[in-house]
C-alpha cells in the first residue's frame, strides 16, 4: 500500500446540514475561500465535539503512517457528510478528483480506502463511477444533466481505473 485515505462517517464532515449551498443560494457571490474557511470550522467543530466517533482525526493517521512506515502516503479525506445520497455522491466525485489530482501517471502498487459508516458508501459509488458500470454509467449522466461535473471530470476517472483499491 503506497496511498491510504480515511474516511468519515455521517454527520461529521464539512457541512453535514448543508449549511453551504443555503449560504450560496443567499450570497451567490460568496468567494471560494470564504467557502473554505466555513467548511474548515465547521470541521473543526465537530472534530473537537466527537473527537473519534465515526471519524479520523490526524493523530489516528499519524499512528497508522508511523506503524506502516514513511512509505505509505496518508491523509484524511473530507466530504459534507450529510446524511442524503446526493450528498455520498458529491463526496465520490470529490473523491475522484482528489484521487486523480494525488496519484502518480505510473499504477502504484495499491490504494487503501478506510472509510466509516457512509463513507463506504462514498466508495461504492467511487467504484461505480470509475468503472463505468451499468449504475455508473447512469450516475454519470444524470451528474451531468443536472450540472453537478462535466464530461472532463467523467474522463478524469479513467486514470483511476489502472490502479487497485483495498
Amino acid at each position: 500500500v503506497t496511498h491510504a485515505y480515511f474516511v468519515h462517517g455521517t454527520l461529521v464532515g464539512d457541512d453535514p446540514f448543508g449549511l453551504i449551498p443555503a449560504l450560496r443560494r443567499i450570497h451567490p457571490d460568496m468567494s471560494p475561500d470564504t467557502e473554505y474557511k466555513i467548511r474548515e470550522k465547521i470541521k473543526k467543530g465537530y472534530e473537537h465535539l466527537t473527537r473519534d466517533t465515526g471519524n479520523y482525526l490526524e493523530e489516528y493517521v499519524d499512528l497508522f503512517r508511523l506503524a506502516t512506515g514513511v512509505k505509505t502516503q496518508c491523509k484524511t479525506f473530507t466530504w459534507s457528510s450529510a446524511n442524503h445520497h446526493l450528498a455520498r455522491l458529491e463526496g465520490a466525485l470529490s473523491l475522484i478528483q482528489t484521487l486523480y489530482d494525488d496519484l502518480p501517471d505510473i499504477p502504484v502498487s495499491r490504494v487503501l480506502l478506510v472509510g466509516h459508516s457512509h463513507g463506504g458508501q462514498v466508495f461504492a459509488l467511487f467504484s461505480h463511477l470509475i468503472n463505468q458500470t451499468h449504475l455508473g454509467q447512469s450516475l454519470w449522466d444524470t451528474l451531468i444533466k443536472w450540472d453537478k461535473c462535466s464530461p472532463f471530470d467523467k474522463r478524469k476517472s479513467n486514470k483511476l481505473k489502472k490502479f487497485s483499491y483495498d
